[in-house]
């Protein structure tokens, strides 16, 4: 999907860190295609941390043609001049709104679960929407799935494009890929 000059073309897949699945952030990034984008989370590590391996990250991305987005920290974002921000849900229920507060150009991606949150990803000024649970995940194990006709009714009603999102593989994505996901998101590579 194009974009306008201010803002870079929505990425084709998602790639999402994954602290809590023991997931290496780099080797995550290794499997980057050009268009694709990684979402850089690891809310656990203390600044420090997370800023280091982002410098590393972003520059894996810059070297791949992928864009690299921070999830949860706008400073943090701006110090590692990342392409965009990614908001939790945790963000978006607190009223985070991107006019005046990010620098133009940047992509914003926003979690949701429902559609309240979808309708507050629109309301931030959110660029795309990552809807999850589709199917079951080991990330969030035991939670309530939406499933394909759920999805689809919250796909169908979204003034953003929306990421599928939660146990997507190659064989889940057949299931939903006529509903109108513009894209699909997750932390391992066989989405």
């Amino acid at each position: 999907m194009q974009r306008s000059r201010l803002h870079p073309p929505l990425p084709g897949r998602l790639i999402i860190t994954d602290l809590a699945r023991g997931l290496d952030p780099l080797a995550q990034a290794a499997i980057l295609s050009a268009g694709d984008a990684l979402i850089f989370r690891h809310y656990e590590w203390d600044r420090t941390q997370r800023e280091s391996t982002g410098k590393i990250l972003r520059i894996v991305c810059r070297e791949k043609k992928a864009l690299f987005l921070v999830a949860g920290c706008p400073r943090l974002a701006r110090a590692l001049r990342a392409d965009g921000l990614h908001l939790p849900r945790w963000q978006l229920a607190r009223g985070w709104n991107r006019r005046g507060t990010i620098p133009p150009g940047w992509l914003v991606s926003a979690a949701v679960h429902n559609r309240a949150e979808l309708h507050a990803a629109e309301n931030a000024g959110a660029d795309m929407a990552l809807l999850s649970p589709i199917f079951p995940t080991a990330s969030h194990k035991g939670e309530k799935t939406l499933g394909s006709v759920q999805a689809a009714g919250l796909v169908s009603v979204s003034t953003i494009p929306v990421y599928g999102l939660g146990g997507i593989n190659a064989i889940t994505q057949k299931r939903v890929r006529h509903i109108g996901f513009c894209g699909f998101a997750g932390s391992s590579p066989d989405q």
